[in-house]
C-alpha cells in the first residue's frame, strides 16, 4: 500500500502543471478514493503469501521460515517499478493508463514501440525508476519478517483460521461483499480527468484490461460476411423524411432525469393493469409522454446506465464499462445538457 502511494505520488507530481489550479485538498483525495483499488490489489498479491500461510498451519509446522517471500516481493516490486514508469510516459503519450491494448503493441510491434518511447524524458524515466525499486526494497527489509511461529494450536481450530484467511482474501479482492465486484469506476471521483486517472490502481486496471481482453478474442457473432450484412440491415436506417415530433412548448426546459432500477411496467396500472401500485407514475403518464414499444439495452445495471446515459447499445460478450478510457470519451446526456447551460 505504500509503494502504491508513492507511485502515486510520483505520478502526480510529474503531472504537477496539469493539476496546480486544483485545491489541495481535491489533489489530496486522490489517495483516499485510490484505497479500495490498492487494497484490492493488495489482495492479489497477498494470494501466494495466504495460500502458503495455510498449507504450512496445516500441515503442523511450528516455524515457517519465509526467506522466499523477499524474493517474491522483490520481482513485484521490480516488475511494479516497470509497470508504473511505463504508465507515466504512456499516459503522456495516450492520455490513459498503461493497458492490454499498450502491451499488445510493445510485444506485436517492438520497433514501433522503441521508436515511440524515444520521444520520453529517459533521465526522469531512470530517476523514477530507481526510486521506485529502492524505496520498495527498503520497505520491503523493514516490514517482512524472515520467519514465523505457531504456537500449539489444535486442528480444530487451525481450519476456520485458514478458512477466515482465505475467505477475507477474497473480500478484499472483490471489494467487500455489495452485489456488484469492485471496479475502476469506483475510485472516479473528479471533474478533473488526470485525478481520476491517478486515483485508479496501475496493476489493478492492467490485470483488469488484460482479463477482459481475453475475453473478447475474435468476434463469436459473426455468421455473415460485412458486405452481406452491411446490405441486409441498410434499409433500416434510411429515413424518408424528418419524422421528429416537437412536444415542448418553451425552448429551455428544466431537465431532471430520475433512473429507477428493479422497475418493471407490469406493475403499472397504464401497462400492467394492476391498480394503486404505482398511482405516482400513473399520473405522470397521463400528463407527459409514455414510450411502450422501447426495447432495452440489456439485462445489467451497467448496460442499463450506459443506454441510458450515452444512448450506448449493449456489446455482444463485453460492457464498454469495462473500459473506462473508452467510456469517457462517449456521448451522454449530461455533456449535451452542459453545454447549453
Amino acid at each position: 500500500m505504500t509503494f502504491f502511494f508513492i507511485d502515486r505520488l510520483i505520478f502526480l507530481l510529474i503531472n504537477l502543471e496539469a493539476i496546480n489550479l486544483i485545491s489541495f485538498a481535491e489533489v489530496a483525495s486522490t489517495f483516499f478514493h485510490a484505497f479500495r483499488l490498492d487494497l484490492s490489489m493488495a489482495g492479489y498479491i497477498l494470494v501466494v503469501p495466504s495460500v502458503a500461510f495455510v498449507v504450512a498451519m496445516l500441515s503442523g509446522k511450528r516455524i515457517i521460515e519465509l526467506s522466499w517471500l523477499k524474493y517474491y516481493v522483490n520481482a513485484l516490486i521490480v516488475i511494479f517499478s516497470i509497470l508504473s514508469v511505463a504508465n507515466f510516459n504512456i499516459y503522456r503519450e495516450w492520455g490513459s493508463k498503461i493497458n492490454a491494448k499498450a502491451l499488445e503493441v510493445a510485444f506485436s510491434t517492438p520497433n514501433e514501440a522503441l521508436a515511440s518511447s524515444a520521444s520520453s524524458p529517459i533521465g526522469l524515466s531512470l530517476i523514477v525508476l530507481v526510486l521506485l525499486i529502492a524505496s520498495g526494497f527498503i520497505l520491503q527489509r523493514l516490514i517482512i519478517s524472515r520467519n514465523l511461529r505457531f504456537g500449539n494450536i489444535s486442528i480444530w481450530l487451525k481450519i476456520p483460521i485458514a478458512i477466515l484467511i482465505l475467505g477475507l482474501n477474497f473480500l478484499v479482492i472483490r471489494g467487500g461483499i455489495s452485489g456488484s465486484p469492485i471496479n475502476q469506476s469506483m475510485a472516479y471521483f473528479s471533474k478533473t480527468q488526470l485525478l481520476n486517472v491517478a486515483s485508479v490502481n496501475t496493476e489493478w486496471n492492467l490485470l483488469s484490461s488484460l482479463i477482459a481482453a481475453n475475453k473478447t478474442k475474435g468476434n463469436p457473432y459473426q455468421y455473415e460476411n460485412a458486405q452481406e450484412a452491411s446490405r441486409l440491415i441498410s434499409n433500416l436506417y434510411t429515413v424518408d423524411k424528418d419524422t421528429t415530433l416537437h412536444t415542448l412548448t418553451i425552448d429551455r426546459p428544466n431537465v431532471v432525469l430520475f433512473i429507477m432500477e428493479s422497475f418493471t411496467a407490469d406493475l403499472t396500472a397504464t401497462l400492467g393493469n394492476l391498480k394503486d401500485v404505482t398511482p405516482g407514475f400513473d399520473t405522470l403518464v397521463h400528463k407527459g409522454i409514455l414510450f411502450s414499444k422501447i426495447y432495452s439495452t440489456g439485462n445489467r445495471t451497467d448496460k442499463g446506465f450506459i443506454g441510458t446515459l450515452a444512448g450506448f447499445p449493449t456489446l455482444a460478450n463485453v460492457n464498454i464499462v469495462k473500459w473506462p478510457e473508452k467510456t469517457e470519451k462517449l456521448a451522454s446526456i449530461s455533456r449535451s445538457l452542459n453545454k447549453v447551460g
